[in-house]
């Protein structure tokens, strides 16, 4: 659900109709706590049950209306980009 709020929120601040490339840039989901970007707790990320590849289907969704004209990961290992390959209707443009 956040997928769209964020990309709005960036292409209003930024005063842009599109991105030329939006990454997921973690394979994990990480729990909202204020505005904390890397929310810690003990010294510990404070992470979500978020599969990636529904994570994935979001940004699919974002290039199909237009609003990203590709999209990518980063941080992925090979075990994770193969999993995503193998079930996304899009492919990764990039892997940073």
């Amino acid at each position: 659900d956040d997928i769209p709020v964020c990309l709005d929120k960036s292409l209003g601040d930024l005063q842009l109709d599109y991105v030329d490339l939006y990454l997921v840039h973690f394979p994990v989901g990480l729990k909202k706590v204020g505005d904390e970007f890397l929310p810690m707790k003990d010294g510990e990320m404070l992470t979500t049950d978020i599969d990636y590849l529904d994570v994935w289907r979001g940004m699919e969704a974002l290039q199909s209306c237009g609003k990203a004209k590709s999209i990518g990961v980063s941080n992925f290992n090979i075990l994770q980009l193969e999993r995503l390959v193998a079930l996304a209707r899009v492919t990764p443009a990039v892997n940073q």
